[in-house]
């Protein structure tokens, strides 16, 4: 196994995959590390897809347990272990329980997908991206050389939509390295698009919001130049927003994108708090239809 610190107190875990371990896009596992407790198992959701060569989780800090993990790992990363794969890091053992079944595993029930997280849920939305880039590379080696997005459940993928809402701009970039860059590399045709909510003010705090996008901006038209916001390389796709989203108007946005002679129905698959998943629960109650006549499946998991 291998650990990886990362902004914003959230630590990458990478662990072999045992033969025959065989799972979904967005399940979850239980997590035991006897270091820490014997009796203790804690949930979360794999943030690798079935086609990735490791199982990868990425646990952010909150809490006793997951405190002294990140202790642990901090002092394998002091003493130089836990870089490569079969190094053995701060963390001696990590036992895995399931895979367990999750809403976000259905996301191929669904030719256009939202898929909405707030902070470390994240999570399933990074396995799912995963799952679709690895279907679309199986795809192009069979010969289709316009798939981008796989096909889930038989029917192409038009449409994906990701909102992220995190408070700081330090996560974006771990997130694009670890599936959103790739992602948007190969989608020539547009399907996918991404933003990230940044509800802190972070970056933003000495500038307004016009000259952020002027600046993003110039560096987008800029051949090689990095996004000032992610750090990394700059995709067009991926738009920046600062505060809080405006649910109503981001699901009528994604609805308005639906052609009329599309599929009028969208899987919405939310992983966050409590509260964001009640707001979006209220505007998704079956019969409720939003521009062109869409409705929203609406599949949450929150914390």
């Amino acid at each position: 196994m291998a650990t990886r610190l990362l902004p914003d107190k959230v630590l990458g875990v990478s662990l072999d995959k045992s033969k025959g371990f065989a799972y979904q896009a967005g399940q979850y596992v239980r997590v035991r590390v006897p270091q820490i407790s014997f009796h203790e198992w804690h949930p979360f959701t794999l943030s690798s897809a079935p086609g990735d060569a490791h199982l990868t989780l990425h646990i952010k800090e909150a809490g006793d347990w997951t405190g002294r993990l990140h202790e642990l790992a901090k002092e394998g990363a002091a003493a130089g272990k836990g870089q490569e794969h079969g190094a053995t890091p701060g963390v001696d053992v990590m036992d895995v329980m399931g895979p367990m079944g999750s809403p976000a595993q259905d996301y191929t029930e669904f030719s256009r997908l939202l898929l909405v997280s707030a902070g470390i849920g994240i999570t399933p939305t990074v396995s799912i991206l995963r799952d679709i880039l690895h279907r679309g590379e199986e795809q192009r080696a069979g010969g289709n050389t316009d798939a981008c997005a796989g096909t889930p459940g038989g029917a192409v993928l038009e449409q994906v939509a990701v909102h992220w809402v995190i408070r700081e701009h330090l996560s974006v970039a771990w997130f694009v390295e670890q599936c959103l860059g790739d992602a948007l590399a190969v989608d020539a045709t547009g399907v996918l698009t991404a933003t990230v909510h940044l509800t802190g003010r972070g970056r933003e705090s000495s500038l307004s919001t016009a000259l952020v996008h002027a600046v993003r901006g110039a560096c987008l038209a800029t051949p090689g130049a990095l996004d000032p916001i992610t750090d990394g390389p700059a995709h067009g796709s991926l738009r920046i927003s600062f505060g809080r989203p405006d649910w109503a108007a981001v699901l009528d946005g994604t609805a308005r994108a639906v052609p009329d002679s599309s599929c009028k129905r969208i899987g919405l698959f939310f992983c966050g708090p409590h509260p964001v998943a009640a707001q979006l629960g209220n505007m998704c109650l079956p019969g409720a239809k939003f521009e062109g006549g869409v409705e929203y499946s609406f599949r949450p998991e929150h914390f």
